[in-house]
């Protein structure tokens, strides 16, 4: 090959890849500046997580304090379902200040075994966001 061929061709490829890096930097950087108010792959994705860890919140509350109800309604087992409702009931109207949600008091207490009962909340949950809705039925397990 020619030298005196080969240098405008060098020179081109040279010129063509500082264009294409001058670009892709420029390009790239306006899409992912800090606060644009476009969602980003993930970013919708961590709000589900972090509205699933919220409702864990909730529950894991609701039933800290159902392990505490019951334990006390179970010295006195001949009324149970009444000594269960009047101390947790209290701890629902809490929950609903704290994590500012609609919680009913309307749940359902069955005994799985003698010492295990099983508290269901017969409507669920909804956590209402920007861009969906989450639903779920509040239910957790308590050894006494």
């Amino acid at each position: 090959m020619n030298k005196k061929a080969v240098a405008p061709m060098v020179m081109g490829c040279a010129v063509a890849f500082i264009v294409a890096t001058f670009l892709f930097f420029t390009i790239s950087d306006t899409n992912q500046t800090p606060g644009n108010n476009e969602f980003f792959i993930g970013e919708e994705q961590f709000q589900v997580v972090l509205t699933y860890q919220e409702l864990e919140e909730i529950n894991k509350y609701l039933e800290m304090s159902g392990k505490i109800c019951g334990k006390k309604a179970y010295e006195n087992p001949g009324n149970f379902d009444s000594e269960f409702k009047s101390c947790f009931n209290p701890y629902i109207g809490k929950a609903n200040e704290l994590y500012e949600q609609n919680i009913e008091n309307d749940y359902s207490i069955k005994f799985s075994t003698e010492d295990i009962i099983l508290i269901e909340f017969n409507q669920p949950l909804i956590l209402e966001k920007e861009t969906y809705t989450y639903e779920n039925k509040l239910a957790f397990r308590i050894n006494l």
